[in-house]
């Protein structure tokens, strides 16, 4: 499948299609989310089907989904939909610090190789404790959204389009960083180099 990641489209085609449900079928919550539900359904299939390679987190992602869409469409009730992301959130949060704990560095193996980063393991170790604060705010404001009892539009604004937007940009910054830390480890084991000479 080259570079173009199926799992990863089919799961974000679920949002767009929820997004669209939601804004061209009457901004009803519960009727987007059956949209939801259904186009989650499709999705796991296909890839179960077509993409056996996917890994655990589009698992997850597709699990979480399933689960809280179909329990909002079963008790007829919006709150189990809204409280999706604060829960993902926090379990990230936890995953993180625990893999922080075991020493176990989840960005090391998705970009150090990929990317070509030569980093020291406490640089990696680090990115969990940022991504695990990023993953905290991100549940929190979930949370305020859901406790304070905003519009079901702002959310589902907050939700598919704000909230997505924030991720790509803090990735990005992220990403740089590593590049200009690796540069300058990098450029700091070639002068060790020159003095050892």
């Amino acid at each position: 499948m080259g570079k173009f990641n199926i799992p990863q489209t089919a799961l974000g085609l679920t949002s767009v299609a929820f997004l669209l449900a939601f804004f061209f079928g009457g901004k009803d919550l519960i009727y987007a989310t059956k949209v939801l539900l259904v186009s989650g359904l499709v999705a796991a299939v296909a890839c179960a089907v077509f993409w056996r390679q996917t890994n655990w987190k589009t698992w997850g992602m597709l699990g979480s989904l399933l689960v809280f869409s179909g329990l909002t469409v079963y008790f007829d009730n919006e709150a189990f939909i809204k409280w999706r992301p604060t829960v993902i959130n926090a379990v990230l949060c936890i995953a993180l610090l625990i893999m922080y704990y075991s020493k176990t560095m989840p960005f090391k193996y998705l970009f150090a190789k990929h990317l070509e980063l030569d980093l020291p393991d406490s640089v990696w170790l680090r990115q969990n404790i940022i991504w695990t604060v990023y993953f905290f705010i991100s549940g929190l404001i979930n949370t305020a959204l859901v406790v304070f009892e905003i519009s079901n539009e702002g959310w589902v604004i907050y939700k598919t389009i704000i909230g997505p937007i924030l991720a790509t940009l803090f990735s990005v910054i992220m990403i740089a960083n590593l590049y200009r830390e690796s540069k300058r480890y990098r450029a700091l084991a070639e002068k060790r180099e020159n003095l050892g000479e």
